[in-house]
């Protein structure tokens, strides 16, 4: 249901398991930068799913990077040139 996908508690405690698929929260839980800080730990290349203005915060880039390589590709752009 929304109202499941909307839970941050919820979200954070499924965010225990590594294997949570991330896409099914809500976009709000995309742009809520503690879920989606642990998404990325887990799994790097969930800075897919962040917000826009999410891929645009250095540490949570500089995690998901650290996490994975591959989600250098999901950060904006001028994280992408700033390197």
């Amino acid at each position: 249901s929304e109202e499941l996908r909307a839970d941050k508690e919820l979200a954070l405690l499924a965010l225990k398991d590594s294997a949570f698929d991330v896409s099914v929260l809500s976009e709000r839980l995309h742009a809520d930068r503690e879920v989606m800080t642990q998404a990325v730990l887990n799994k790097g290349t969930n800075l897919r799913f962040a917000s826009s203005s999410l891929k645009s915060e250095k540490p949570l880039v500089i995690d998901a990077v650290s996490q994975d390589g591959e989600a250098y590709e999901f950060a904006s752009i001028p994280l992408q040139v700033d390197r």
